[in-house]
């Protein structure tokens, strides 16, 4: 690769870890042409970006953008999954890719600037996304406001009924008069 292409291509990935909200190193050993088009395909039904990179070239890509960190787990055959969406989907949907494949595996993540291992990327993928986390939150507040509401109808309707009764009892001691 000429040197113009490669600082072209460092260029590219300081944008890429700079501004993705989750990046994600994975090892493609084992996978072919095939493999490879259908976890692209799956991953970018999610705004998800899937590509095969030099390790040398990532590597200065990740210390240009302050993730000196990422360095170390960038040996052997080395592809990136980067998102600006929901970090957590891109560790979901290639958990489950590799649970159909089993031949690709996790190297390491950076979800908005902290570094996460392996282990601790698989346990990621279990979590829920963030749009069932927000409606579990909306729920879990509307839950209690329903009650309040269903309650104070009851007590208005109490009331209503009540007053109702007290105006008939009247009625008909105006009535017996």
């Amino acid at each position: 690769m000429p040197r113009e292409e490669k600082k072209k291509e460092v260029a590219q990935l300081v944008d890429v870890f700079s501004s993705s909200k989750g990046i994600y190193l994975t090892d493609f050993t084992g996978l072919n042409v095939e493999l490879l088009t259908s976890l692209r395909r799956k991953l970018r039904e999610c705004s998800v970006s899937y590509r095969v990179v030099k390790n040398t070239l990532a590597a200065r890509a990740a210390k240009q953008a302050g993730l000196n960190e990422l360095t170390e787990f960038l040996k052997g055959p080395t592809a990136i999954a980067y998102t600006n969406g929901d970090p957590v989907t891109p560790a979901k949907v290639i958990s489950e890719f590799l649970e159909e494949d089993g031949r690709s595996r996790f190297k390491s993540a950076s979800i908005e600037g902290q570094i996460y291992t392996a282990e601790q990327v698989a346990s990621l993928a279990t979590l829920p996304s963030e749009e069932e986390l927000l409606s579990k939150v909306v729920w879990g507040v509307s839950a209690p406001l329903s009650g309040l509401v269903i309650s104070l109808q009851a007590i208005l309707q109490t009331l209503v009924t009540t007053l109702d009764a007290i105006a008939k009892q009247r009625e008909k001691e105006v009535q017996a008069q």
